[in-house]
């Protein structure tokens, strides 16, 4: 079924959001019944030097063995390998191990607008009888093992602005003459973090959990590929001394902040901008907060920009806030899920944790009650030149036995009220 989810206003506009599709298929009520969620929007296309989108950027092709097409990784190649797997135990007659109920948004990338309200208002219907829950929408590092995701950090975007002037100026004839917005910018950019990426805002670890010794050894095992995950992002170094530990710790366990860029209104290149905005994001880990870390990076930072006495407006915003999730990865969802990665892979599944932040895995977390893992297809890797995500076609044909095994798995469990 179809089901609306409201409208936005875009530019003074009522835009209708796309619908979210659930859908059920029972099997016997009796049965587990397992949630499944992924997504139909992708991600726009990153600039680069060589790439403009075009629309055959979204359809799938097959080359050399290779899946090419905007979201074959996240999540529309993932939500096939269920319908694959569907498909195959109707071809052989056989019953589905589970009930089945998909729930899947068009809205992931701009933050879930739409569902998040959905399910709080819906919750008694949309939980009803469901045991487990399973995000379709996941993809690993450079591992050389498959992977069961188990947590996730939040997200805090951030938009700073330093205002001075009404009217842009002229650097030729004002420059040195007043005191420049961007300066003030600048200063206060260089203050967030250290050449080694780690945060100076005062008392900002202060509720990261400490490291166990369990942690560590779990650590070590994940089969990390230093240098591949080098080569992948195009950089000669890495941080960390490049120890496997310490990088995926800082990547996936720690909190982390990106600048992402300084936005002037188009002004013109010798001109002194009247004002600027910086974004940057602050990635959280269990046990912080959006309000908190909120409140900790404002007071520093306008204890800095006092600090200057500019004659400038200072304000902060931030208008994402995703909490930090984290689950337990040893009941029945794991297990099953687990075992069936064994049967596929003949080795036993990573048990990772997420550096990026999906806005309805907490919500749902949360709201349910219900466990909830993530269980990617693959690496999301990104063709240079064509564009486009990619995937093993083999990877993809494991991913779909991956599910059908899961499916089976689950049945073997207990049913969870």
């Amino acid at each position: 079924t179809s089901q609306d989810v409201g409208a936005v206003i875009v530019e003074g506009k009522k835009v209708k959001l796309p619908p979210v599709l659930i859908a059920d298929i029972k099997s016997d009520l009796s049965k587990v019944t397992l949630l499944v969620y992924g997504h139909l929007d992708v991600r726009p296309t990153r600039s680069s030097r060589s790439s403009i989108e075009t629309v055959e950027d979204y359809n799938l092709i097959e080359e050399d063995g290779v899946l090419f097409g905007k979201g074959v990784t996240d999540s529309k190649g993932p939500l096939l390998c269920w319908f694959n797997a569907i498909e195959a135990y109707r071809e052989y007659g056989v019953e589905l191990p589970v009930n089945l109920r998909f729930v899947i948004e068009a809205m992931k990338e701009s933050g879930s607008v739409g569902l998040l309200d959905y399910i709080h208002c819906n919750k008694d219907y949309l939980f009803k009888n469901v045991s487990y829950i399973c995000i379709s929408d996941s993809s690993c590092l450079c591992t050389t093992r498959p992977v069961i995701t188990f947590g996730g950090r939040g997200c805090c975007k951030f938009r700073l602005t330093v205002e001075g002037g009404k009217i842009d100026l002229h650097s030729g004839v004002h420059g040195g003459m007043i005191s420049e917005p961007m300066n003030d910018m600048m200063s206060l950019l260089c203050s967030l973090t250290n050449n080694q990426g780690e945060i100076l805002v005062p008392n900002f670890r202060d509720n990261v959990e400490e490291v166990t010794p369990d942690e560590e050894k779990a650590y070590h095992r994940i089969s990390f590929d230093v240098s591949a995950f080098k080569s992948s992002v195009g950089v000669g170094k890495l941080l960390h001394k490049e120890d496997k530990k310490r990088l995926l710790m800082h990547g996936t366990r720690f909190p982390s902040l990106s600048i992402h860029g300084i936005d002037t209104r188009n002004s013109d290149d010798d001109a002194i901008p009247s004002k600027v905005t910086a974004s940057f994001t602050i990635r959280i880990v269990p046990n912080q907060t959006p309000q908190e870390v909120f409140h900790k990076v404002q007071v520093y930072l306008m204890y800095l920009f006092n600090r200057t006495q500019s004659p400038n407006q200072m304000t902060i915003e931030m208008p994402v806030a995703i909490p930090p999730w984290i689950a337990k990865p040893n009941d029945g969802n794991y297990k099953s899920a687990s075992k069936a990665m064994q049967r596929v892979y003949k080795q036993e599944p990573d048990l990772i944790r997420e550096g990026s932040s999906i806005p309805i895995v907490p919500e749902l977390q949360k709201v349910s009650g219900k466990s909830v893992l993530l269980l990617p297809v693959g690496c999301s890797e990104h063709s240079v030149l064509k564009n486009r995500d990619r995937v093993d076609v083999k990877t993809f044909m494991d991913g779909t036995k991956v599910v059908a095994t899961y499916m089976y798995e689950l049945s073997q469990q207990k049913k969870v009220k």
